[in-house]
């Protein structure tokens, strides 16, 4: 009885698509991590696909933007909102992030012989 359930399931096909594909989608994700110049970090990130109307072939790589606003419990504040956007049948291509941060950041310097950290400040 197991068998033949697991048989109809693996090997029947699923009905055709008949809709047509969509443009566009938006996926919210909520946002939670820690590094100690920051301590815990939370917020929320979206992210947008979409095609334009004009993209008409058939391989196409959609557009996408990310949106993303942290707060972290040393009060400071990040936003973020890096982007890959194809237009024109892929002919035209931008890329980037655009990037506000309030807060210290700790970063590696090979020309420090002991290894220390380097601390520097990104506020504005």
């Amino acid at each position: 009885m197991l068998t033949a359930l697991l048989t109809s399931f693996l090997f029947t096909t699923p009905p055709p698509d008949t809709t047509a594909s969509k443009r566009s989608c938006l996926l919210p994700l909520p946002v939670v991590y820690y590094t100690p110049e920051t301590r815990l970090g939370y917020g929320v990130a979206a992210t947008a696909t979409f095609r334009f109307r004009g993209d008409t072939a058939w391989k196409v790589r959609p557009s996408q933007v990310t949106f993303g606003a942290v707060y972290t419990q040393y009060r400071q504040w990040l936003f973020y909102l890096p982007f890959q956007v194809f237009y024109k049948n892929n002919l035209y291509i931008a890329k980037g992030e655009l990037v506000y941060y309030k807060c210290n950041q700790l970063c590696l310097s090979s020309a420090l012989a002991n290894g220390a950290y380097l601390r520097h400040s990104t506020r504005t």
